[in-house]
């Protein structure tokens, strides 16, 4: 029935004439006589299994409203209402509307869901948030094979949440949002924030085994010693970071939020591993020798390197 009546009001193309360079299409359809009345129509003729049959016998003409265009998604039709964010977060903007809809007494069979880029957002995050739990999770591999510990990595990767507390409280007084941006400049900083402590624990680790001090004696003269490289490291991206940060040009929307982020990681992550990283360091190694005494078992020996033939021993430090 609707392909005969699409043909007989709208018509078809049957052909097209060729003039020169240009086509014209001939389209076939009944003249204007015969379908400008349910009438006229109804004497439409219908091609069927059993034979030709007339519209008026299989069908009835009302008059009334309907959609032009019906559209399905998943064989369920659908209503589209699009609408675009002017000043205003997005995310806000589906807190905002999310619990309205809710709201709504919508009849049975009848329910909304969020397209566009609300549903855009959501996977970015989603597949955000698999890259960030990947990334941590490859952090702790690398360094748990370096170290030769599994204990030591956790030790390490203590900087992370310093760096993320850093990160969002740099965003909040800079009156920035959790954008797409941002989230990469987290993920940079997995990767950038654990150097600091990967000096500082490397050092301590490095003169308790092979010195044989004490990881308290260790701690405090790896401090003094990896302080600089350790400052001139975080200076180095912090005043990288800092032209993206404070620009306005085109693109800074986007760059400037993920700049701050990793600003605010940066210098929160060095300033507080500096103190948090060692206690947490001692703490544990000396939950090592606690665990240890407790199961009868001595604290593992130091290991202590000779110095060469001809040699003079000297503690480190002291004038030759």
């Amino acid at each position: 029935v609707a392909l005969a009546l699409r043909t007989a009001m709208e018509g078809e193309e049957a052909t097209r004439l060729r003039q020169g360079k240009d086509e014209i299409p001939i389209r076939v359809r009944l003249r204007k006589s015969d379908r400008d009345t349910p009438a006229e129509l109804s004497l439409l003729t219908l091609s069927t299994m059993k034979g030709p049959v007339k519209l008026g016998d299989v069908a009835r003409f009302s008059v009334g409203d309907g959609p032009q265009v019906i559209e399905r998604e998943d064989r369920s039709r659908q209503i589209q209402i699009w609408a675009a964010p002017r000043g205003r977060a997005l995310g806000e903007i589906v807190d905002e509307v999310k619990p309205r809809m809710e709201a709504l007494k919508l009849p049975a069979g009848v329910s909304f869901a969020f397209d566009g880029q609300i549903r855009m957002m959501k996977e970015s995050n989603e597949n955000i948030g698999i890259a960030l739990a990947l990334g941590v999770l490859f952090i702790y591999i690398v360094l748990a094979s370096q170290f030769e510990s599994f204990i030591h990595p956790l030790t390490i990767m203590l900087t992370l949440p310093l760096a993320l507390f850093g990160a969002i409280v740099a965003l909040f007084v800079t009156d920035n949002t959790m954008s797409m941006g941002t989230m990469i400049g987290i993920i940079l900083l997995m990767g950038l924030v654990t150097k600091n402590a990967i000096l500082l624990i490397d050092r301590a680790i490095v003169r308790v085994r092979e010195h044989g001090e004490t990881p308290l004696s260790a701690v405090l003269a790896a401090g003094p010693e990896r302080l600089r490289p350790i400052l001139m490291t975080s200076a180095a991206m912090v005043l990288g970071m800092l032209p993206t940060a404070i620009s306005h040009g085109g693109g800074s929307e986007f760059r400037a939020p993920m700049a701050i982020a990793v600003i605010g990681g940066v210098v929160s992550s060095t300033l507080l591993s500096l103190v948090v990283v060692p206690a947490f360091y001692l703490g544990i190694e000396e939950l090592k020798a606690f665990v240890a005494r407790q199961l009868g078992r001595p604290p593992a020996a130091p290991t202590l390197v000779s110095p060469p033939d001809g040699a003079i021993a000297r503690s480190e430090g002291e004038a030759p």
